[in-house]
């Protein structure tokens, strides 16, 4: 049996990263895309950014209708997929929005 040295946070060499912290750290979407929404009902939302706060990947969407509304949200990745979405808290709203005053 092959021994395989463990690659751990304090110890990454070269070009080979840890993949969970890699998507933590880094925005998992890059491009604008369409998300659909089922839960409680069916809703089209537009991906205008991606950011990651506080360890967190936040995704601000807007509805094709409401063009001047956009919604924070929490994304979940599972499996290399968007698995749900959360609310975030008024405190995170606030301190995110000043973020993407400069970038939207």
């Amino acid at each position: 049996m092959m021994h395989q040295p463990l690659v751990n946070e304090k110890r990454v060499s070269s070009n080979l990263y840890y993949f969970r912290d890699y998507i933590k750290k880094k925005p998992f979407f890059n491009s604008p895309m369409k998300i659909s929404i089922d839960a409680p009902y069916s809703e089209t939302y537009y991906l205008i950014n991606n950011i990651v706060y506080n360890d967190k990947q936040i995704l601000a969407l807007k509805k094709e209708q409401e063009s001047l509304t956009i919604f924070l949200v929490e994304a979940k990745i599972e499996a290399g997929q968007l698995a749900s979405i959360s609310r975030l808290s008024e405190q995170h709203v606030k301190e995110i929005a000043h973020l993407l005053r400069d970038i939207i």
